[in-house]
């Protein structure tokens, strides 16, 4: 039966999952996610109530909004393991590399799993490579968590949850198995493509305002996995 992936995004810059050639990918972050989905799985991001996001979105919208607020949906293709990656970004999706000159992408470790920097200071390099593969996706929506989809009841059950399953408090990731792929379907043909992570609205604005990569930090919480 074909599952799909629920998790809650806190942080929302561009870079998980990372848009750019015509490609979305899971790369970093998400690790127990990473580490589980297959071909053909699906994965739906929404937006956590300690988004970056989350404090302009309560402005415009109902607080019962606030739980259903989706900012990604995408059916898993390939699965590519993380020490490939960068030759696989060479091929298909140069822009996902991370260089000295560009911090912006998701491929932060070389076939020898070093890492390099980029967007993840060297703290998360072992839970980021803990999730052994990238996903990679030609199949998604992304609505983004500043200007996220409000998911209908009438969606919600054709995802195979209830309305409590969503307001619920947890940390890590919930498994929903399909009955079928209907619903998943009609939402990622309602919005097919993309914006690209070069855009304005999806430059990570840390990486931005200090033009260097970050190379220091502490990892807060289990890096993303928030409120499900």
């Amino acid at each position: 039966m074909t599952r799909l992936f629920v998790y809650r995004i806190k942080t929302d810059v561009g870079t998980a999952p990372h848009i750019s050639d015509g490609y979305l990918t899971l790369t970093i972050c998400k690790s127990e996610i990473r580490k589980e989905a297959k071909d053909g799985d699906y994965v739906l991001a929404l937006v956590a109530r300690t988004s970056n996001a989350m404090k302009t979105l309560k402005k415009t919208l109902p607080k019962k909004d606030i739980p259903f607020l989706a900012a990604y949906l995408f059916r898993v293709g390939d699965v590519v393991p993380m020490d490939k990656y960068d030759e696989w970004c060479t091929k298909y999706a140069p822009k996902k590399l991370c260089t000295n000159d560009y911090f912006e992408g998701n491929a932060q470790y070389n076939k020898n799993l070093k890492w390099r920097p980029g967007p993840h200071s060297k703290l998360f390099r072992d839970n980021n490579i803990s999730g052994c593969n990238s996903l990679v996706s030609t199949h998604f929506a992304a609505w983004t968590s500043t200007s996220p989809h409000r998911l209908t009841e009438e969606e919600i059950i054709g995802l195979g949850m209830i309305e409590d399953d969503i307001v619920k408090r947890g940390i890590g990731h919930k498994i929903v198995h399909l009955a079928n792929t209907d619903m998943v379907e009609k939402l990622i043909a309602s919005k097919k493509g993309s914006p690209n992570n070069n855009s304005k609205s999806a430059k990570n604005k840390t990486l931005k305002k200090n033009n260097k990569p970050n190379g220091s930090g502490k990892p807060a919480g289990k890096e993303g996995y928030t409120l499900f």
